[in-house]
């Protein structure tokens, strides 16, 4: 992008900062979720045509990254946590316990063959 002057450093930050700019800007107007998905499509499709062909794929590398992912799902989360443990109760430690059962017994199941092929 000719604003950021072909920096591929500033276009993965623009693109990382985008969704969360979209989703406070969306917030305020009520309508967060279509505009988040309409910043992405958009930005997947301009960007194409308007990066260098050499930033553009290192931004899909970047992308690609299951760990970048990751990272952002948990920073994510964990701005969230604070607020939600407020209302937690003590009826709420049989949902946590059923959770914890569940992913306990899906990962036996991979370990100990019950859905290999």
């Amino acid at each position: 992008m000719p604003i950021l002057g072909g920096s591929r450093l500033a276009e993965v930050t623009l693109s990382v900062a985008l969704p969360y700019i979209v989703y406070l800007l969306a917030s305020w107007l009520r309508c967060r979720g279509r505009a988040v998905v309409s910043a992405g499509l958009t930005a997947g499709a301009i960007g194409r045509v308007r990066l260098a062909p050499d930033n553009w794929r290192y931004l899909e590398r970047v992308w690609g990254n299951r760990l970048l992912g990751e990272l952002l799902d948990f920073v994510s989360a964990s701005t969230l946590v604070p607020r939600l443990l407020t209302g937690v109760s003590w009826e709420h430690l049989w949902f946590l316990l059923v959770a914890i059962a569940a992913a306990l017994a899906s990962r036996a199941a991979v370990l100990f063959g019950c859905c290999r092929r």
